[in-house]
């Protein structure tokens, strides 16, 4: 069903506009609701719904610039909300551009740009999907290097029940600082399922350590795709891993396609975890004690950045055509281009231009 938003103002069915054909949660999960939002105000009444509903629904929000964002997930099937939907023939989010950058949650470095909490959830708790959206300038008010900041986007997962699947989908996260733990992306909680992270660039994100992604969660599977880490700053030393540190036991984590450079201090650290694959990636160095236990085409080569820290990477980059097609799920980059560009996509978040490439007529 899709909403306007004046009915979930007052939560009267009724008042719902005409019905559209019901989509699918990326995991399979069919949706109930499908609400578009256009304005912060907005925005909060359909979380408000969503909470409250218990069932699988679709946020779709406009492209604007927003405030920080705060999602409580509790006994809700799945969530999926998603930015870059704009107006077509007078319908409102009838189309959504692909670019990440469209819809932007700004916390003007008040307080986390994007925190999401959960408790105790339905047991058939399926899906969180973020989706299409830009999360910059948060922070977080901890006061020692030691301490869980969260600054970005910061997911917590409060009770053990909870073992869905968590995806970060064509997201941006930039501007997000903290002196504590964990950066642009922070998991932190018993959480026991799956996290995805799929075309995101953390660029620009300082914490004591893991300023792009940071987690201490255990028996859960991690995986990065297409994914570009550059120009993180970290403090702590030794170094534990500035672009992602993982320090949950027995998790496994999965990294393909992805780009880990120009970062202030060594890029991947997995100490705690069970396994952790590194395929067709260009990683300048691992933490410490972090040895992949699976390891395949694995660059250790300049990406060329077109600037300082990039994101792009330049024509000629050892990183152009050098990705696995297999392990490239979505169908454009964070600018909105085409996946794959070429014979094969490029390693990290973004395409370069064939017509820019060097051999290309």
């Amino acid at each position: 069903m899709f909403r306007s938003i004046a009915s979930l103002a007052f939560l009267i069915p009724s008042l719902a506009a005409a019905a559209v054909p019901r989509g699918l949660i990326p995991g399979g999960v069919p949706l109930e609701d499908v609400i578009c939002v256009t304005t912060p105000t907005e925005l909060g009444t359909a979380l408000l719904y969503t909470m409250a509903d218990g069932l699988a629904n679709e946020i779709r929000v406009a492209a604007g610039t927003y405030p920080a964002l705060s999602i409580f997930v509790n006994d809700q099937k799945s969530l999926l909300l998603s930015g870059g939907w704009i107006e077509e023939n007078g319908v409102p989010c009838a189309r959504q551009l692909p670019a990440a950058d469209l819809t932007v949650f700004d916390a003007q470095a008040k307080n986390h740009a994007a925190l999401l909490t959960t408790s105790t959830p339905s047991p058939d708790a399926q899906e969180l999907t973020l989706a299409n959206l830009s999360i910059r300038n948060g922070t977080s008010p901890v006061t020692s290097a030691d301490q869980i900041g969260g600054a970005g986007l910061a997911l917590v997962y409060s009770d053990p029940a909870f073992a869905g699947r968590t995806r970060i989908v064509n997201v941006i996260l930039g501007g997000n600082r903290t002196i504590g733990i964990g950066g642009a992306i922070t998991l932190f909680g018993p959480h026991s399922g799956e996290v995805t992270l799929d075309n995101v660039l953390a660029r620009d994100n300082s914490a004591s350590r893991g300023a792009g992604f940071w987690t201490d969660m255990s028996n859960v599977a991690i995986t990065v795709r297409q994914s570009t880490f550059t120009l993180n700053v970290c403090s702590w030393a030794p170094p534990r891993g500035c672009s992602i540190d993982a320090m949950g036991n027995g998790a496994a984590i999965d990294i393909a396609n992805s780009l880990f450079w120009s970062n202030s201090d060594a890029d991947v650290g997995a100490l705690g975890p069970a396994s952790l694959a590194v395929r067709d990636s260009d990683v300048d160095t691992f933490a410490q004690g972090t040895v992949p236990t699976v390891s395949a085409n694995l660059l250790h080569a300049s990406p060329g950045f077109n600037v300082l820290g990039g994101p792009l990477i330049a024509a000629d980059s050892a990183l152009a055509n050098a990705a696995n097609p297999a392990a490239a799920v979505s169908a454009y980059d964070l600018a909105g281009n085409l996946r794959t560009i070429g014979a094969a996509p490029d390693i990290g978040a973004y395409e370069t231009d064939l017509l820019f490439r060097a051999g290309n007529d």
